[in-house]
């Protein structure tokens, strides 16, 4: 996990029975980046608004002020508490900061509220907002984002 390309993956650590867990050598622990978790995975689902007072509007970039057009542009901060919307692009140029080889951050902190941010998570959520629009059939409703986030 420490070598390229899987040291930019947005990866998770799972142990599936956490009672055999052996622990990393210090010299070789995994990224900072690569959360650790514990048993089984569990199907998650998401409840999909119904009523159009579920969504906003993807508005504009807090980065840019420019208008988000495309739901494959947009990008929120995970924070629930901030949610600030943003041009995947621009959020992703000021996680990197000077950094100059690389399209995405590992993390970052978000411009709006100061929180710290995943990547991973961040691209999750994205990718949410879309199968929930594609799965939309309320015509009304297309292109609106949900409020809540997404797990």
């Amino acid at each position: 996990m420490n070598s390229r390309p899987w040291n930019r993956f947005a990866l998770t650590f799972r142990w599936l029975l956490p009672i055999e867990e052996l622990p990393f050598p210090e010299e070789i622990l995994p990224p900072k980046h690569v959360p650790k978790k514990y048993g089984l995975i569990e199907k998650s689902t998401s409840e999909v608004p119904a009523e159009k007072n579920g969504y906003v509007e993807k508005g504009e970039c807090r980065l840019c002020g420019e208008e988000i057009e495309r739901l494959n542009q947009f990008v929120r901060c995970p924070a629930f508490v901030c949610s600030a919307h943003f041009h995947a692009k621009c959020l992703s140029s000021h996680g990197l900061g000077g950094e100059r080889y690389q399209l995405y951050p590992l993390d970052g902190n978000c411009p709006r509220c100061g929180r710290r941010y995943l990547w991973g998570d961040v691209i999750r959520d994205q990718r949410m907002v879309i199968r929930i629009d594609e799965a939309k059939t309320d015509t009304s409703l297309k292109g609106l984002v949900p409020k809540a986030l997404l797990s």
